[in-house]
C-alpha cells in the first residue's frame, strides 16, 4: 500500500492530564522534546519537565481506495515546574 499523504500532530499534556498545547496537520516533523527536557509555553505561562513521549500512528482511507493517509501523533507528557 502506498502512502499518499502524511500528517504530523504534536500534543502536550501536563501531569494532571490537562492538554497544554496541540499542533495538527504540520507539513513536516520537527525535533521532538526528549525525556528530561524543559518546555515553556509562553501563552499559558507553564513549564513542563518532560516525563514521557508516546508515538501513535493512525491510518486513514479516503473516499478513493488509492488514497491512503498516515497520521503520526506524538503525545508529550510532563510535570509542571514551578
Amino acid at each position: 500500500m502506498d502512502i499518499t499523504d502524511t500528517h504530523y500532530n504534536l500534543e502536550f499534556y501536563a501531569d494532571d492530564s490537562t492538554r497544554v498545547a496541540h499542533y495538527e496537520n504540520m507539513a513536516a516533523p520537527i525535533m521532538l522534546p526528549r525525556v528530561g527536557d524543559h518546555i515553556h509555553f509562553h501563552n499559558h505561562d507553564i513549564t513542563l519537565k518532560i516525563t514521557r513521549v508516546v508515538h501513535d500512528f493512525v491510518d486513514h482511507f479516503a473516499d478513493e481506495p488509492s488514497r491512503f493517509t498516515l497520521s503520526h501523533v506524538v503525545k508529550v507528557y510532563g510535570d509542571k515546574v514551578a
